[in-house]
């Protein structure tokens, strides 16, 4: 059995996620029509044992997540906690559960044994392509180059002399003229 669909979004919780401005989890939504997943997906069962699973399409989002934005399994646990436009894509509320990193993991291995992963992938870059987009994916890193405090070239006057044991102000050579 499949966990209960998510809680209705409260009044307060509506506003915060209307006033989020556009991102690329909210236009592949409006783009994506979800049922041929529906059914793709409906060829999992759950276990009869243990706690209900949670929804197959949910699972699959957050693998589309993780797809385009480079996450690891814990890193998306804890994405989905605090991330807002995340929350917003996968339609949970401030109460609603999420999957542990363990859980996301053993839905990718169960899609990927029974040969659904790639046909997923392909019916979501299929849709996209009827559109007119292509999914790229990566890891976003900041990243930018700082120039140093010192000028090349000439020796760091921090380091004009040195101290062993008692004797100092002996000069070290800048690495320019080491060979």
């Amino acid at each position: 059995m499949y966990k209960k669909q998510h809680t209705q979004l409260t009044f307060g919780e509506n506003i915060l996620y209307q006033n989020l401005p556009d991102d690329l989890l909210l236009e592949l939504d409006r783009l994506i029509n979800w049922k041929p997943f529906e059914r793709i997906l409906s060829k999992l069962h759950p276990s009869s044992v243990g706690r209900p699973a949670y929804d197959p399409l949910l699972m699959l989002k957050i693998l589309i997540i993780q797809q385009i934005y480079g996450h690891s399994d814990p890193e998306m646990e804890i994405m989905l906690y605090g991330n807002l436009f995340y929350r917003r894509f996968l339609g949970l509320s401030a109460t609603d559960p999420v999957p542990d990193h363990s859980t996301i993991s053993r839905f990718r291995k169960d899609l990927k044994s029974m040969n659904l992963y790639r046909t997923c992938f392909k019916e979501l870059k299929r849709q996209l392509a009827e559109k007119g987009y292509e999914l790229k994916c990566g890891k976003i890193t900041d990243a930018r180059l700082v120039k140093a405090a010192r000028n090349p070239g000439k020796g760091d006057s921090d380091a004009a002399f040195a101290k062993k044991g008692r004797r100092t102000g002996r000069p070290l050579q800048p690495f320019s003229s080491i060979r």
